[in-house]
């Protein structure tokens, strides 16, 4: 089901693409937490498109019961070779932790 422009869309399981996008953010979410995190599995995810480019807010098992939420943007005209980027976090979140906007 896809949103519309400009509305966040419903929780949706994790694809590859989404599972692929979490692992390029893995770093700076680490940096930004201040931890390894040894397992980072995306589990749900929701997606925001406006005319420049697309937010997701991901939902990421780093762990047991442990889980950050991520906001990332994907920039349709990107600097230099970086079109996505980690635009926030918020951790540490449990599994019932709703993904809302931050």
């Amino acid at each position: 089901m896809e949103n519309k422009i400009g509305e966040w869309s419903l929780e949706m399981p994790v694809t590859q693409e989404i599972q692929k996008i979490s692992d390029q953010v893995k770093p700076d979410a680490e940096k930004a937490v201040d931890q390894k995190f040894a397992v980072f599995t995306a589990i749900r995810y929701k997606v925001l498109s406006l005319c420049g480019g697309t937010h997701y807010l991901i939902k990421v098992n780093v762990g047991g019961d442990e889980y950050i939420h991520l906001k990332v943007v994907r920039v349709i005209i990107a600097e230099g070779n970086k079109n996505i980027e980690l635009k926030g976090n918020q951790y540490p979140k449990t599994l019932d932790d709703p993904l809302t906007p931050f």
